[in-house]
């Protein structure tokens, strides 16, 4: 018997993106004790094995995607915690590169060898706005889920998000390029509070759309059919423009070989035999009149 809260439903708890999920989560314990021990130690070792351990967890948040929506395996909990274990790991990797370095013999060390003025690679004021960030969005994210609420993600919390990724991969070389990796960190918090802004404004928006009863509240089983909605939309090309949806179907089906019910008859009587197929001809005209440009711009493209 299966227990529904909201959005989310117990059935689809091991799933394969949730599973990838849940080996995200489990990443961050591992980094934070790669990170601390390194920290003590003097260790520059177990820093990049820390960092191998963040790219294998930023890697398989790309893979859990693809597989949720190549099967049809959206959830509600996978859209819960998949942000879940993303802000976990951006808090975790933050906060070891400011305290485990600005509190430990490896950072210190730097400083009394003259590689650093100081040995933050990570300043403990970006782990902060940080982490008050999150925490506001935490709560923001179980009022959606109460409501029924459905918020996607924007393209200024993925540039965002990209963003600090870069400068912290940078942080993890903070004693080769200094100061340029925080000049990333702080552009990428900002466009993460003007994301965060965003999101709090289609909640706000959508909660009320609820309660004056001109929208549907999202429940798990509405959830996962719009998905799949979604996905039988983006095939179909429906979700583009009438000429973008042809091309995108054209392609789905490799239309470099025409259809023998659509190929023009050989012989002396090809114009009157084909004429009286009736709709043939307009058939023939139509994928004669789309496909012939297109192949030609595919001709050039590969010249």
């Amino acid at each position: 018997m299966s227990v529904k809260f909201g959005q989310i439903d117990s059935k689809e708890l091991f799933t394969i993106p949730n599973l990838i999920t849940y080996f995200r989560i489990l990443c961050v314990p591992a980094f934070v004790a790669l990170m601390a021990i390194g920290g003590m130690k003097d260790s520059f070792t177990l820093f990049y094995i820390a960092l191998g351990v963040f790219l294998l967890a930023a890697c398989s948040d790309l893979f859990d995607g693809w597989i949720a929506r190549k099967f049809n395996m959206q959830s509600g909990i996978g859209m819960v915690l998949d942000p879940i274990a993303d802000k976990l790991m951006h808090i975790a990797v933050l906060a070891c590169l400011s305290l485990c370095t600005g509190l430990t013999p490896l950072g210190k060390n730097l400083v009394e060898n003259g590689t650093l003025s100081n040995p933050w690679f990570v300043h403990y004021a970006f782990v902060i706005l940080i982490l008050a960030k999150e925490i506001v969005q935490t709560f923001i994210a179980l009022y959606v889920l109460k409501k029924g609420a459905t918020v996607k993600a924007n393209w200024l919390g993925k540039v965002s998000s990209f963003t600090i990724s870069v400068g912290v991969i940078l942080g993890f070389f903070h004693n080769y390029v200094q100061y340029a990796d925080w000049g990333i960190l702080a552009w990428g918090i900002a466009l993460t509070y003007a994301a965060a802004g965003a999101y709090l404004l289609d909640v706000i928006r959508q909660v009320k759309l609820i309660e004056r009863g001109e929208m549907k509240a999202t429940s798990a089983e509405s959830a996962k059919e719009n998905d799949i909605k979604a996905v039988e939309k983006r095939k179909s090309g429906a979700e583009y423009s009438p000429r973008t949806a042809t091309l995108w179907r054209k392609r789905s089906l490799k239309i470099s070989i025409a259809p023998k019910t659509l190929r023009r008859p050989k012989g002396p009587n090809k114009q009157t035999d084909y004429a009286t197929e009736g709709s043939g001809e307009i058939k023939w005209n139509k994928w004669k009149k789309r496909t012939i440009p297109l192949l030609k711009r595919a001709f050039i493209k590969s010249g």
